[in-house]
């Protein structure tokens, strides 16, 4: 367990020291308009930088992340150690981040930006009103500007999140829809499903954006590149998030889809039929996929697919050792025809998947 942990750590940081780069030494410039939570307004120039930082230290995460986001604090849950790697690129309006977390508890007071959450790898607990909610690969969390912020990792938990300029946000949202009578949420925030068309395509956008970036640092050298990227999810999100619903896209579909949907999700790695599906919606195959045709446009089986396909992704975005082959990866949720598996992988993702692994088990020389 102990070099599983390792692994993930230098898959982030690599062979850079406990603390990769001094944070407080990669700060914008000076003239540009900050917020509290060091993105600049909309109207100002972006400015780019990478940072990293590999620590098992609350008080020296503590120190350096606020820079980042401001009162934000750190602990270690129940005597544990603290471990903590990160890497993170940062734009004048989206700080776009990969964390690998393991007995962390991260608090934040309410800020100007909303948070995604997205776990690529285990699970997360997000604490609201004395009641803690479990993320795994269905669902993301987005956080409300105005509400504290508290994350719980007991265990190895990899993410990737956006924190987003709520100013930014919202002016984006209205030059898109200024035609439209749609009312903007009062605040974003909740749960936000994977499982929707929305959804996995914003979380595909995302995770398209960390690997570029943190592949080609033409773009986040180049404010026109870096730009553009935060326009399009900026867009993504007003669009995906319209209604400011909790699990938008998820609550609205008929029970016996949303049934079938979580059985799916909850068995990527087993064995699958429609006689399960049907079993586990309480309805007819035949209905079961009627209602997959007219909300997903695709049969169950497809959208099955589907969904491991995206799994097999999250294993490789991660860079999750255990998994380190493409062929483990594929076989582990019941991709036996490979040149099938790469073809399909290909259309998905636009890249090879052999690429997706290369590209974050590459990004730094280990020891």
């Amino acid at each position: 367990m102990q070099l599983l942990e390792a692994l993930i750590s230098d898959a982030l940081c690599g062979d850079y020291p406990k603390i990769c780069i001094p944070w407080h030494n990669r700060r914008p410039d000076r003239n540009s308009k900050q917020t509290m939570s060091g993105m600049a307004g909309p109207d100002t120039a972006p400015p780019l930088g990478e940072r990293r930082m590999r620590t098992s230290d609350p008080g020296e995460f503590q120190e350096l992340w606020s820079g980042v986001a401001q009162g934000t604090a750190a602990h270690a849950l129940g005597g544990r150690t603290f471990r903590v790697s990160m890497r993170a690129y940062l734009l004048s309006n989206i700080h776009i981040f990969m964390a690998s977390l393991k007995n962390a508890r991260i608090t934040r007071a309410p800020e100007d930006y909303v948070g995604l959450t997205i776990p690529l790898n285990g699970e997360f607990r997000v604490a609201s009103r004395r009641k803690a909610k479990a993320y795994a690969s269905s669902s993301a969390h987005l956080l409300r500007e105005d509400r504290e912020f508290d994350f719980r990792a007991p265990n190895s938990s990899t993410v990737l999140v956006a924190n987003v300029n709520v100013q930014a946000l919202e002016s984006h949202r209205a030059r898109l829809l200024r035609a439209d009578s749609v009312e903007a949420p009062s605040h974003y925030g909740g749960s936000f499903s994977l499982s929707t068309p929305d959804g996995r395509s914003l979380w595909l956008l995302l995770s398209s954006a960390w690997r570029h970036l943190s592949n080609d640092n033409k773009i986040w050298n180049n404010q026109i590149a870096a730009q553009e990227w935060q326009d399009r999810i900026l867009t993504k999100l007003c669009l995906a998030y319209s209604h400011g619903d909790e699990d938008a896209g998820h609550r609205c579909q008929p029970k016996h889809l949303a049934r079938a949907v979580d059985y799916i999700l909850g068995n990527l790695s087993r064995p699958v039929s429609l006689a399960d599906l049907s079993d586990a919606a309480g309805v007819s195959v035949y209905t079961l996929i009627r209602a997959f045709r007219k909300t997903y446009q695709i049969t169950p089986i497809a959208f099955l697919r589907h969904r491991r396909l995206d799994a097999v992704h999250r294993l490789l975005l991660a860079a999750e050792p255990e998994d380190g082959t493409v062929t483990r990866a594929a076989l582990r949720f019941g991709f036996v025809h490979l040149g099938r598996f790469a073809a399909d992988y290909r259309r998905s993702f636009e890249e090879h998947p052999s690429d997706t692994l290369q590209a974050n088990t590459g990004l730094c020389t280990r020891n």
